[in-house]
């Protein structure tokens, strides 16, 4: 009997087949891999690589939070250009909306057309009395040396910028204190 997972299915879909079946375009890491909710600091920013192909339309973003947020008043997702550090795509301000455990799904702003294929940065900004805790995946603090470094010169891995009040246009890219790769879908 072939194979039905999905109806696109073919084996050189295959690495990508679990992403597809779930609706994304792209995620951080596969889900799948992540060690659980961890939260970070309020006013700091968490971003990591994400691969975009040119003609991609992106019009949601999605997180997983496994421990409430309190007293959020600013909740936002991001899309960089890696290169620039210039602001795409954001989804609109959830404020509290992340202060409940499960999956969340926000809207961009409006669509986004990817025009160029390439590395781009993904990442999210809470304000709150207590920073809800998002999946992620952890990276050691021993084994962060040279983790959050690009390779030959490439896109910095993931990292984090500090006492933001809002989404940053551009963003300063540096590795920062983030502890491992947040995980965020896009569809």
């Amino acid at each position: 009997m072939p194979n039905t997972l999905h109806a696109n299915f073919s084996p050189s879909l295959r690495p990508d087949s679990l992403r597809v079946a779930q609706g994304l375009i792209a995620e951080t890491y596969p889900r799948l891999i992540g060690s659980g909710p961890f939260a970070g600091a309020t006013g700091t920013l968490y971003f990591a690589q994400v691969y975009l192909a040119r003609g991609d339309i992106l019009t949601n973003c999605h997180i997983i939070v496994g421990i409430a947020g309190v007293a959020e008043t600013f909740a936002r997702v991001g899309l960089w250009d890696s290169v620039t550090g210039a602001l795409l795509a954001s989804c609109v301000d959830q404020g509290a909306g992340w202060a409940t455990v499960g999956l969340h799904s926000q809207a961009f702003s409006a669509p986004f057309t990817v025009q160029t294929s390439g590395i781009y940065y993904l990442g999210y900004l809470v304000l709150a009395g207590t920073v809800p805790g998002l999946a992620i995946t952890l990276a050691p603090l021993a084994n962060r040396i040279g983790l959050t470094s690009g390779i030959a010169g490439g896109p910095l891995l993931f990292g984090s910028t500090v006492g933001l009040l809002d989404l940053p246009n551009p963003l300063v890219i540096a590795a920062g204190t983030a502890p491992g790769v947040y995980w965020i879908g896009l569809s």
